[in-house]
């Protein structure tokens, strides 16, 4: 009898814990975006200046070759690729020093320089970069498509 009380005890503690870690993180408010061909469009900012990405949780994150040459962000690695075709390209990672998305402040990505944006459907929504799955590292999205805000928890 002790035993189960104490392991009742025990998840209760810990139960609790996990309601006051979830509390302590910093919500950034509602950040709106731009429904634009199904396509979730957002605002971020590098060095105080605004620019459109696309949130995509199934990509990576990577940056046009524009914003590559408006920068010159400091290159950390390259590699080369071949197609189905053996067509062979150079991709090359650059350090982001820090970008901003709503209240949040992330510093030192490392993202892909890609002409992607240029080309459709990409082209049609003049985008500056995608937001993937590996720049959201330890951070829970919530989507509101009917409100059209995503909350960054």
């Amino acid at each position: 009898m002790k035993l189960i009380l104490f392991f009742m005890g025990m998840i209760a503690v810990s139960l609790q814990s996990v309601g006051q870690e979830s509390k302590s993180h910093n919500d950034s408010g509602k950040l709106y975006f731009e429904l634009i061909k199904e396509k979730i469009i957002i605002p971020v900012q590098i060095d105080g200046k605004s620019y459109k990405f696309l949130v995509d949780t199934g990509g990576i994150f990577e940056i046009s070759e524009n914003l590559q040459n408006e920068f010159n962000f400091k290159q950390t690695e390259s590699t080369t690729i071949a197609g189905i075709n053996r067509k062979e390209i150079e991709i090359k990672a650059v350090n982001i020093p820090e970008i901003k998305i709503g209240n949040w402040a992330f510093r030192d990505r490392k993202a892909i320089v890609s002409n992607l944006h240029s080309k459709y459907p990409y082209s049609c929504c003049e985008l500056d970069g995608m937001i993937g799955r590996d720049f959201f590292d330890n951070v829970i999205i919530q989507f509101d498509l009917a409100s059209k805000f995503i909350s960054l928890n």
